[in-house]
């Protein structure tokens, strides 16, 4: 965990071994921005207090939403007890999942896969909060 005196951390919850921080951690590290890991693939419990953080990310994972594990109601349920705190929440992969269902959004599958590359435009409002870190397009991979 990073440490900083005028912020509370980040709380980030990690649900696959595959599905690690990347590149998040290192831009929240050069930000100086203080974040703490929940390793649920590790079998860590969902923690349910908010007043010791600044805020809540949920990382990816092969599950979906709808897998029926026990965490993933936790986590649910941390989200309800964010937006009623005004704690802010952020999802990537199954955490976008995590959120749309938290406020009412239905999840089903894709009607087609979603593996391949596939070219990136940085919208206005991206290029803003990175400033001159990614470039105007790109190819990623998903």
């Amino acid at each position: 965990m990073k440490t900083s005196k005028n912020m509370k951390p980040l709380r980030i919850f990690q649900h696959d071994a595959c599905g690690g921080i990347g590149y998040l951690g290192t831009c929240l590290e050069q930000g100086n921005i203080p974040y703490e890991m929940v390793y649920i693939n590790r079998g860590e419990s969902v923690p349910k207090d908010l007043e010791d953080i600044s805020g809540l990310i949920f990382l990816g994972s092969n599950h979906s939403v709808n897998a029926g594990h026990a965490w993933i109601d936790d986590e649910i349920a941390l989200i309800q007890r964010a937006a009623r705190a005004d704690v802010p929440v952020r999802g990537i992969c199954i955490g976008g999942q995590l959120i749309s269902k938290t406020l009412g959004g239905a999840i089903s599958p894709a009607p087609t896969m979603q593996i391949g590359w596939y070219r990136i435009e940085v919208t206005p409002e991206a290029a803003a909060l990175t400033g001159a870190m990614l470039p105007s397009s790109f190819e990623v991979f998903e």
